[in-house]
């Protein structure tokens, strides 16, 4: 989980141009959501976690250059890992999804 988050951040960073690095963060939200129709809530959690760590939230120019229906795609995952009753929400989306 550690490692993979921290290899998202370094792939955003890496890219030398603003337009690069907002490229950069709009395949990881494409990503992110092959992982959440996949249900796996895992490396979600983990691409989440890489978008909203400090070093990629501040980078205000390269998010406004990322397109409007990923950064919608992006918001709608905040109620999926919302801390509130004890992650809830999560939880019921683990249970829907079954397995072991």
């Amino acid at each position: 989980f550690n490692n993979f988050t921290i290899f998202i951040q370094v792939q955003i960073l890496k890219e030398g141009s603003l337009r690069r690095r907002a490229l950069a963060i709009k395949k990881i939200i494409q990503m992110g959501e092959h992982f959440r129709l996949t249900r796996n809530y895992n490396s979600l959690c983990a691409v989440f976690s890489a978008l909203n760590s400090a070093p990629i939230h501040r980078l205000k120019l390269a998010w406004s250059k990322v397109p409007d229906k990923n950064r919608q795609i992006f918001q709608e995952w905040s109620p999926i890992f919302s801390r509130d009753f004890n992650h809830r929400n999560l939880r019921g989306l683990l249970r829907k999804a079954g397995g072991n």
